[in-house]
């Protein structure tokens, strides 16, 4: 590796990216493909009471799918089995898909879904995190939980009876949209031997794979998953590309030709996984010399209707929540819960920059409870070697919390600018300014 560590390496798809010539999904040329489009629900919640199609339409000029033209099992196969790929009786978000349709071309489609008909029994839809917590109407399960871990390291009380103030508050973050060049976009080509190739703007080829070989009913030998030129991604074609892979495929084996989807960008906003909503709350003790004493966190996610990667991103959170920060007494719970909104799932960072929002704010308040500069709280409590962080793991080596904190101090000359935006703010005027100051730490490992 001596060839490349320390340089600058190009990236392999850059100079066709930038230029261009890169051709996506979209750009290439398929042989008699027919465009695939989604029936959604246009309600959070309901029963659906019935379907009907209008006999003035030509139906035979299209195809149309519905849960019963499932070859295999009406589930896409993510961390738990619990999201169908159609809707059969319950709709459980707007945009969850009921019929699928597919068409010579994208207007006819669209086209079609206008002259088809679905008739709900509304049903009271849960919208937040708060009426999930109540539990009077279950999402999912017995009490609307997708996911819940926590970690204890010290006696919190003890902590806490340390302390000679205690800073209490509560943050929240809302969805986030990844907004890559690219939207969503899959294929699906059946094969000669009965098999079917999917390809399409995707990160996880063996998510799909997976998930394909419980929709088709077959073995891996059926299924071929390749990546397309992929525009952008961030984590939004991590999980969602196994529902999208989905449809093709299901519409491919029953119209017997190539079949593709590729969304518009108002359908990528409303309908693919999010970064997860968060309600964060921190409890924090520190001593007048700025030694923080305890820490207690409570951190809530909107997973949506479905589970889809929800653990593994909360677990990372979890993990992470109480920062590269040195505190003998931590008390931290995670839960992610189900509502009646778009799943959320994979976004880079993977649930750490919600607690990091939190934990980072909650910093600056403690700081300016004790009559110390952001900078300095963060100095004297920065994880150095031979402090143990919340999960008790013991930091043995290379430890460069400090030494990236003073190298962004000394050259952003941070302490003199936050001095003097603290005179600036205390004025009578309209304008003010300010600067923001945060310590970050990531694990590269994948959190499972």
């Amino acid at each position: 590796m001596g060839g490349f560590v320390g340089q600058n390496v190009g990236r392999l798809d850059g100079i066709a990216k930038v230029t261009g010539q890169a051709k996506y999904l979209d750009d290439l040329d398929i042989p008699g493909v027919w465009h695939g489009v989604a029936l959604r629900s246009p309600i959070p919640h309901g029963k659906i009471k019935k379907i009907t199609r209008d006999e003035s339409f030509d139906w035979s000029r299209v195809i149309v799918c519905d849960h019963t033209d499932i070859p295999g099992k009406n589930c896409t196969y993510f961390l738990n089995q619990d999201q169908p790929v159609l809707a059969e009786t319950i709709v459980r978000h707007v945009g969850e898909p009921i019929l699928l349709i597919a068409a010579p071309n994208k207007e006819l489609a669209e086209q079609a879904i206008k002259h088809i008909h679905v008739a709900f029994d509304e049903l009271k839809p849960v919208l937040s995190i708060e009426e999930s917590q109540k539990k009077e109407i279950i999402v999912c399960g017995k009490d609307n939980v997708l996911a819940s871990y926590t970690i204890n390291k010290g006696d919190l009380s003890k902590g806490f009876a340390q302390a000679d103030v205690i800073v209490e508050d509560e943050y929240r973050t809302g969805f986030h949209e990844h907004l890559y060049i690219e939207p969503n976009a899959m294929a699906a080509l059946p094969r000669e031997d009965g098999g079917i190739t999917v390809m399409g703007s995707l990160q996880c080829p063996y998510y799909i794979l997976k998930s394909l070989k419980e929709i088709l009913g077959v073995d891996e030998s059926q299924v071929n998953v390749r990546q397309t030129t992929t525009g952008g991604a961030f984590g939004g074609k991590e999980d969602y590309p196994s529902s999208l892979a989905g449809y093709v495929a299901i519409l491919a084996k029953k119209a017997k030709r190539p079949v593709k989807m590729v969304y518009s960008r108002e359908e990528d906003l409303a309908y693919t996984t999010k970064r997860h909503p968060s309600q964060i709350k921190h409890r924090m003790g520190v001593k007048k010399d700025g030694a923080i004493t305890a820490m207690e966190i409570d951190i809530a996610f909107d997973g949506g209707a479905y589970t889809t990667i929800s653990p593994v991103v909360l677990s990372r959170g979890l993990i992470h929540s109480a920062g590269p920060y040195r505190c003998e007494h931590v008390d931290a719970k995670a839960t992610c819960y189900a509502t009646h909104k778009v799943p959320s799932g994979a976004y880079r960072g993977f649930g750490v920059p919600q607690v990091f929002y939190a934990l980072e704010m909650h910093m600056d308040k403690a700081a300016q409870a004790i009559g110390l500069s952001p900078s300095e709280f963060r100095r004297r409590n920065c994880v150095r070697v031979g402090d143990r962080m919340a999960t008790n793991q013991l930091l043995r080596e290379s430890v460069a919390a400090e030494e990236c904190l003073e190298r962004v101090l000394n050259a952003t000359d941070f302490e003199h600018k936050w001095r003097a935006n603290q005179l600036l703010r205390s004025e009578p005027t309209r304008i003010k300014k300010g600067i923001g100051l945060s310590l970050f730490m990531h694990g590269g490992a994948f959190t499972g």
